[in-house]
């Protein structure tokens, strides 16, 4: 699954907060317990975007157990971040049912956005099972 949100409009994250729980609480989502989530924090390029970390904590994204998933700084705009992304979520997908089941991954990729390639706003979050961003 791939999840986008705007990464400057703090006063929708609620907004964003409510689909996403309701879109894990769906029969079919929960069916599919090893469905890896890729998150784009998008619009990184502007001067006003949350870092990813407050994206995390916002969507509460530590609690999501029984899927891996990564949130991923990104620009639509010029395409930064979304190779870095889908890339993720391939390597998720191409795994073994059990390996991509939740369980945190060992590191994340570098995102876009402002100074892509820096620790900040680049850094992409990698979890699952309750895993912190890495930065």
């Amino acid at each position: 699954m791939i999840f986008v949100v705007d990464s400057t409009d703090k006063i929708r994250m609620c907004v964003a907060k409510d689909e996403l729980d309701a879109m894990l609480a769906h029969p079919d989502v929960k069916k599919a317990s090893g469905c890896p989530i890729l998150f784009f924090a998008n619009k990184m390029d502007l001067p006003r975007a949350m870092e990813p970390s407050d994206i995390m904590a916002m969507l509460q994204l530590q609690r999501i157990g029984d899927k891996a998933w990564h949130i991923q700084a990104s620009n639509a705009l010029t395409g930064e971040g979304v190779d870095a992304g889908v890339d993720w979520l391939a390597a998720q997908l191409s795994k073994p049912p059990s390996a991509a089941s939740g369980k945190p991954a060992a590191a994340a990729s570098a995102g876009a956005g402002a100074g892509a390639g820096a620790a900040s706003p680049a850094a992409g979050a990698t979890g699952g099972a309750g895993a912190a961003p890495v930065r």
